[in-house]
């Protein structure tokens, strides 16, 4: 139910009612509309059970906008700390980072060292092993 929870972090709020582009999509996969085995309320109350934090959003203060700020903050203090402090190179794509598979393990740590400052906690992190077998011409 992702849809459910971009509405949430678009809206700052919990939806009152499915949203219309899920409505669609879903009839299309499925061959009937949510509603008619879904209550709102239950899956909201399922999502909100996995991702509690979504109780704390509000409207212009903790929305998509603040959250997208906040997102970018943690990745450019963190790739400042790598290539000042460490001298690696970086580069973010999406919700990701870039770097030397020999610099993972310091850069997921500059990660969540920074997230725990700013939230008091850290993402979990993941590195995508279709990588590992990629030659580095620049690991000397």
């Amino acid at each position: 139910m992702a849809a459910i929870i971009v509405a949430t972090i678009g809206r700052g709020t919990f939806p009152t009612r499915w949203p219309r582009s899920f409505n669609d999509r879903f009839i299309l996969k499925h061959g009937y509309h949510p509603r008619d085995r879904f209550t709102l309320k239950a899956v909201i109350k399922q999502i909100a059970s996995k991702h509690p934090i979504l109780y704390c959003l509000e409207p212009d203060e903790l929305d998509w906008a603040n959250l997208q700020f906040e997102e970018a903050e943690c990745f450019r203090i963190a790739m400042k700390t790598l290539n000042e402090e460490y001298s690696v190179p970086s580069l973010p794509v999406h919700d990701s980072l870039i770097v030397r598979r020999r610099d993972y393990e310091l850069a997921a740590f500059e990660l969540q060292r920074v997230y725990r400052e700013r939230f008091g906690y850290a993402p979990t992190m993941t590195m995508d092993d279709s990588i590992l077998d990629v030659e580095d011409p620049y690991d000397f």
